[in-house]
């Protein structure tokens, strides 16, 4: 299959590129930071999901698919700039869905588990939907507006971490504050599903392969609070977990001043996709394991700058 991705060089774009190239040509949209991968099934463009005339490029490499992974997910951003997160993640997905309609092409969007309030957990697909914050409430109307409009598609509610080469996210900023003995402080009462960025990658692939359609949870088997999380990253990449401490929302809002609301425990069912694909989903520790397994190789291969 020939695969344009948006967001190319962000968290999952990179790892989405790094293991859809097995099979398939790549080529991937990025905006401020290039990408690259040394591999004839791999190419690159440089686009901005808010105009529509810079998408031509995609249109006019007639890709079968198209996985838009372009968002502003910064929860405070989005929160103090609604306008600005509207434009990104609903105006910027309605223009991808514009493209993919002209292409004929299968459209995968990625949405979140922030969709829910998280009051009760272990969210199905047919559960309530009730975002709290700006980011997703722009999120879920992306995905409102092609499920309305098209049916060629897949919605993926996920939450992730993995390895980001142009910025330091959630996962990579433990391990950097772990290996220079930085005390931290993580959500002790915040519950999610999350799953390796690659992961989805091959969870992804395998729904493609099967021509699946419509709205999938896609996490990791099992859930925990991020503080456990990094309990389980300092016990696996071998660090100091002494170092890390447990702290609740509600503190940690007071402390930072936040101003979006974050739900506690948005953990999801994968049954519906685990029944499509005969598979069970992986457990985070496993998740993380691969996660330190893949480090050299993926940077070595992937190339942000």
């Amino acid at each position: 299959m020939k695969i344009f991705i948006t967001g190319g060089s962000g968290l999952l774009g990179c790892a989405l590129s790094f293991e859809l190239i097995k099979k398939n040509e790549i080529i991937s949209g990025y905006h401020h930071n290039y990408i690259g991968i040394k591999n004839n099934n791999f190419s690159s463009v440089n686009i901005d999901i808010c105009d529509i005339n810079s998408l031509k490029d995609i249109e006019n490499r007639s890709p079968d698919v198209i996985i838009h992974t372009a968002a502003l997910t910064d929860l405070e951003l989005c929160e103090k700039n609604p306008e600005m997160a509207y434009k990104i993640n609903v105006e910027g997905t309605e223009n991808i869905l514009r493209i993919a309609k002209d292409c004929t092409a299968k459209l995968v969007y990625i949405c979140t588990d922030y969709i829910f309030d998280g009051k009760k957990g272990n969210y199905s697909e047919s559960d309530k939907l009730n975002p709290l914050s700006v980011y997703a409430k722009t999120k879920l109307q992306g995905e409102e507006l092609i499920k309305k409009n098209y049916d060629d598609f897949i919605s993926i509610r996920t939450s992730l971490y993995g390895w980001d080469l142009n910025k330091l996210s959630f996962a990579p900023w433990i391990l950097n504050s772990l290996s220079e003995d930085k005390r931290i402080s993580l959500l002790s009462d915040q519950i999610s599903s999350i799953l390796f960025t690659n992961d989805l990658a091959r969870i992804l692939s395998e729904m493609l392969e099967h021509n699946l359609n419509g709205i999938y949870n896609v996490a990791s088997s099992d859930s925990m609070s991020k503080y456990n999380f990094a309990l389980k990253i300092a016990e696996i990449f071998g660090l100091n977990g002494n170092l890390i401490e447990p702290i609740t929302l509600e503190n940690l809002t007071k402390k930072h001043s936040l101003s979006a609301n974050r739900p506690e425990n948005v953990s999801l069912d994968c049954s519906k996709v685990e029944n499509a694909l005969d598979w069970k989903m992986p457990s985070i520790a496993k998740g993380i394991i691969s996660m330190k397994e893949k480090e050299i190789e993926f940077k070595k291969k992937v190339i942000v700058k």
